[in-house]
């Protein structure tokens, strides 16, 4: 018995041992432990303590212990600079090291999060930050110092913003600028969501790096960056290799899960990953374009890597209700065929997936290969300098852009249909008693209609040709249910001459759509011409314009509309001589657009005439808004320029602030006097030097506008 007590406390005496070895190596390792005072250098042993006794405040970190300009960048590069408290610096690196002994397998520590502060530029304001290891393989902590990590910046963040995440990576885990090459070109090419990294100057605790990049992370900033619609970015196993699923890369315990799921973006993605988890190709649900596309570019320049399930990753479009592939760990072997990835990765989702579909890469090559922009690619690219990225780097960049710009296009042609395109007649009074699908080789003529009514919950949806021939009136209306229309169109569409009555926008599912507004267009040119939208039932909008690159609305009217009449995102487009009456939200609401608006008469809109953010370009010239809540507003980067514009019994009649503080300041001007405003501090005008302190707290119902959110 004796033998095991002494047994027992030489482990216990051993154990404390190595436990005080680590800590004290781990502080040795810490040039921050050296803290710097304004006349010496600390000895060792003091700062050593006061490490241990967890005596380092922000406050003397910022005021005493950090010289800022000794770490400037000469390239004035980006800084992110941030202090951890000691003892999560000493966890922090800690788990570093076990991560790297550990790597091969799996680094069980790394989603451990650890306060610390995010410091501005000139170190007067900071803002509380969270951050943990990030990364499965050993080149994310091959040195302790300098690893991997995900920042979490908090509420009121003072650069990036509301519950914005990024990597904060080791420069090589990325290949320097290779996976961001590989984000622009898919990007370019078909459209796809590019995530973002640049170089920058990352300083932690006084330690300043040239070994990191900055990463966007999985979140709606980045989704709101690459001009889309919010919606969940998922990762999922295939064929029972992973049994869970990420929305936005972060489990369900977390409090980001649920941000900014609604239902039937949840069940749409419960779906898909429910048929992927039993190994079915969800065909259906896929945006095949982006998909083939992907293939294409990994095969060809950026390696099978990114097609592998644990990093293939998948954005959901709620306006085309389709999964949309991202691409991310772009590696330098392209020497895969089709047939050799097929054998290799027999379980994996796109090895299923090219057993189902037949790919002909040449003529993907045609399709793509001809939208790419060497001058485009080179601006983005352009952070990038002989600094940053070894020699190896740039040739294979070079390579890869010789390639496209040198590439022999072919002649290729459309075999999607063998037949004549059907062409559907809608005449006289024509009744719609299910949802009427006109595919992308097919044509609606609508030449001699005069009467269309939708019923029993009937839609239509138009991916082909709309052709209206005629300059006679006719009506469009609702008879009973909730009825949508969806139209995009490789083609104009031109509507004009038709009242639209009573829609709404979709509850469910339904031909794979679901859609907050009455009428949407998508990735639409598109004329409407004396057209009147009177009484939809339900829905964020009447219409929606979303990626629509030539708008035109003139001589229209909106009638008696529950909330938003118009909605633009990510659009360019020009309204003209059309009035908005009884509108119970706002009358035009711009997102990331840019907009003529002109001749315009508003009267007893409920919150905002004319909205402007995220970084839209409004000119409003002539018009009248008049027994309305606000009358314009700009936000988040929005430009607004307004002239000759009217305003009388308005509850106020022009405002200017920041909603998202990861946008830059609103700015806002006129020719002449107006009175009733309200300015934020920040914001930028030539109508008055008047400001208050936080014109968003006023807002949203609060005590102007609608609750809207």
């Amino acid at each position: 018995m004796k033998n095991l007590i002494k047994i027992f406390i030489i482990l216990i005496i051993t154990f404390c041992s190595i436990t005080v070895y680590k800590v004290y190596s781990l502080i040795e390792s810490y040039p921050h432990a050296k803290v710097l005072n304004d006349n010496n250098l600390l000895t060792f042993d003091f700062a050593k303590s006061i490490v241990i006794n967890n005596y380092i405040t922000l406050k003397d970190y910022v005021m005493n212990e950090l010289d800022w300009r000794r770490y400037k960048n000469e390239d004035s590069l980006e800084t992110v600079n941030i202090y951890v408290p000691p003892k999560s610096l000493v966890n922090l690196e800690f788990n570093q090291k076990r991560n790297n002994l550990i790597s091969k397998f799996y680094p069980i520590l790394h989603k451990q999060r650890y306060k610390a502060y995010h410091l501005s530029n000139n170190l007067k304001d900071t803002s509380k930050i969270q951050l943990r290891n990030v990364g499965m393989n050993g080149d994310h902590y091959i040195n302790p110092k300098y690893s991997s990590l995900r920042i979490k910046f908090g509420n009121h963040s003072n650069s990036y913003g509301k519950k914005a995440f990024k990597n904060i990576l080791r420069r090589e885990t990325r290949k320097y600028s290779y996976d961001y090459f590989a984000n622009v070109v898919f990007k370019q090419m078909c459209g796809g969501i590019e995530i973002n990294s640049q170089p920058v100057n990352f300083i932690i605790n006084g330690r300043s790096s040239p070994l990191f990049l900055m990463e966007d992370g999985f979140d709606k900033f980045l989704i709101e960056s690459n001009r889309k619609r919010e919606g969940s970015i998922i990762e999922v196993g295939f064929n029972g290799m992973l049994d869970d699923f990420d929305h936005h890369h972060f489990k369900k315990n977390t409090e980001f899960y649920n941000y900014n799921l609604k239902s039937n973006d949840t069940l749409f993605t419960n779906e898909f990953i429910y048929d992927m988890n039993k190994g079915i190709v969800p065909y259906s649900k896929i945006d095949k374009e982006k998909l083939n596309c992907l293939i294409l570019i990994c095969f060809d320049f950026f390696g099978v890597h990114p097609l592998y399930d644990i990093n293939l990753h998948w954005y959901h479009n709620p306006v085309s209700n389709l999964m949309e592939p991202t691409i991310r760990e772009a590696a330098f072997d392209s020497k895969f065929t089709i047939e050799s990835y097929m054998d290799f990765r027999q379980n994996d989702f796109i090895s299923a997936y090219l057993k189902k579909v037949n790919l002909n890469l040449d003529s993907l090559r045609n399709i793509y290969y001809k939208k790419f922009d060497f001058k485009e690619v080179n601006a983005k690219l352009s952070l990038w300098n002989d600094l940053y990225q070894p020699e190896f780097i740039k040739i294979r960049v070079k390579e890869i852009i010789d390639e496209l710009n040198n590439f022999d296009f072919k002649s290729i042609t459309n075999n999607s249909y063998n037949s004549t395109p059907k062409t559907t007649f809608l005449k006289g009074k024509s009744i719609i008693k299910e949802d009427l699908v006109i595919k992308k080789y097919e044509t609606l003529d609508i030449s001699d209609l005069k009467e269309l009514i939708f019923a029993n919950n009937s839609n239509l949806y138009v991916y082909g040709s709309l052709v209206n021939k005629s300059n006679k009136n006719s009506v469009w209306r609702v008879k009973d249910g909730s009825s949508s229309i969806f139209i995009k169109s490789e083609n104009d569409v031109v509507l004009k001459n038709i009242d639209f009555y009573g829609f709404s926008n979709l509850q469910e599912i339904k031909n794979n759509h679901y859609l907050p507004s009455a009428i949407t267009f998508y990735k639409t040119n598109v004329t409407i011409d004396n057209c009147n939208f009177i009484d939809n039932k339900r829905g964020d909008d009447y219409i929606n314009f979303f990626e629509c690159d030539n708008v035109l609305v003139q001589n229209s009217n909106f009638e008696n509309v529950v909330a938003d009449a118009i909605d633009s995102d990510f659009s360019n487009f020009i309204i003209k001589n059309s009035s908005f009456i009884n509108i119970g939200n706002d009358g035009i609401d711009a997102s990331g657009s840019k907009g003529q608006i002109n001749d315009i008469y508003f009267n007893k809109v409920y919150d905002k005439a004319i909205s402007g953010g995220e970084l839209s370009s409004l000119y409003v010239n002539n018009g009248s808004i008049t027994n309305s809540e606000i009358g314009i507003v700009s936000k988040d980067g929005c430009i607004i320029n307004f002239n000759n514009v009217s305003f009388e019994n308005n509850k106020l009649n022009v405002a200017a602030y920041t909603k998202k503080i990861e946008y830059p300041k609103a700015e806002i001007y006129s020719n002449y006097e107006i009175k009733n405003f309200l300015f934020e501090n920040n914001v930028i005008t030539n109508i008055s030097d008047e400001r208050v302190d936080d014109v968003y707290s006023l807002m949203y119902g609060n005590e102007y506008g609608r609750e809207s959110e």
